[in-house]
């Protein structure tokens, strides 16, 4: 069986279209012959029942020149073809369907994307099958349409193994305000920082009051008139409360423990108990205990209000 293929590129060091190599090897492999025929040809490195047919892009070729050698090249290739496959540029269809239809050759599209427009209409129509990956990943509705899944070769793909250094994270998109990348990177540099894992994870309940924080004073506060910034900024001072708790809350209340159960109470209640009765009312180990306590209530309130020996 004898195959000719239409495609944008053959370049194996590609960043969007080198897989296409992988499309032809593999096509190749189960077939007596493939002629493909690309806009641009980087390599001549091919399977031995493949012959390549570039249109000049790569030495300059315009459009127009491109388009003649395409329909050169059409015109030969396809009566010896028992089909002809285009990939993605539905004008690939509109130019081989002339030919196809003379000589009677199935005229397959492959495509992927959502975007419509009148080529991709008329090239369905012209069209014997049209193949896509997915069942939304073609944006008309027609009987021609096969959906093939996705051919990922998992070999591309092997589980990591365990590395010394630490992995690195790539995010792929548009550099923009609502995309918030700055809180990726702060999620980045806290898992950094912090090895291991707890219960929930993370982000922990802090970091999520610190980013919420953060977009309040960083994002909202600007847009707003003076009253509603001022009460913005007290429920920023309500947040900034909640998180030095989270923060600091367990290791201060063991220490408040601690102080109460040597002084032979379970709770303030019964320590206040006993300094209204006198019995603990000369102890200097209560005044101390007293004193340590609202330290660390201002910790948690407003360190701002804490003297410097306190800090």
């Amino acid at each position: 069986m004898r195959w000719l293929m239409i495609t944008q590129k053959l370049a194996p060091d590609d960043d969007f279209l080198g897989f296409m190599m992988r499309w032809v090897e593999k096509l190749a492999a189960r077939l007596d012959h493939l002629d493909v025929i690309c806009q641009e040809q980087r390599t001549t490195d091919l399977p031995p029942n493949v012959r390549a047919f570039s249109l000049g892009k790569e030495r300059g070729a315009g459009r127009a020149a491109q388009a003649l050698a395409l329909t050169r090249y059409l015109r030969a290739l396809v009566p010896q073809a028992d089909g002809v496959f285009c990939h993605m540029i539905a004008r690939y269809v509109l130019f081989a369907a002339p030919w196809a239809r003379l000589h009677r050759k199935p005229l397959v599209l492959w495509y992927v994307h959502m975007q419509v427009s009148a080529e991709l209409r008329l090239a369905t129509a012209l069209a014997s099958h049209v193949l896509t990956a997915a069942p939304g990943s073609f944006p008309l509705s027609t009987p021609k349409l096969r959906v093939m899944g996705h051919g990922i070769d998992a070999a591309d793909f092997p589980i990591p193994q365990p590395e010394a250094s630490p992995p690195e994270i790539v995010m792929l998109g548009r550099l923009a305000r609502i995309k918030r990348q700055d809180w990726l990177l702060r999620a980045a540099s806290m898992v950094a920082a912090t090895p291991g894992a707890d219960l929930h994870g993370r982000p922990t309940a802090a970091e999520l009051v610190a980013a919420v924080r953060d977009h309040l004073a960083e994002d909202v506060a600007p847009g707003l008139e003076r009253g509603a910034a001022y009460h913005l900024r007290v429920a920023g001072n309500a947040l900034d409360v909640v998180a030095r708790q989270l923060e600091l809350g367990p290791a201060l209340d063991a220490a408040h423990a601690a102080r109460l159960a040597a002084l032979g109470v379970a709770d303030e209640r019964e320590l206040a108990a006993a300094v209204r009765s006198g019995e603990v009312a000369d102890d200097p180990a209560v005044g101390a205990a007293i004193r340590a306590a609202v330290v660390d209530r201002l910790r948690v309130a407003n360190p701002a209000w804490l003297h410097p020996s306190d800090s």
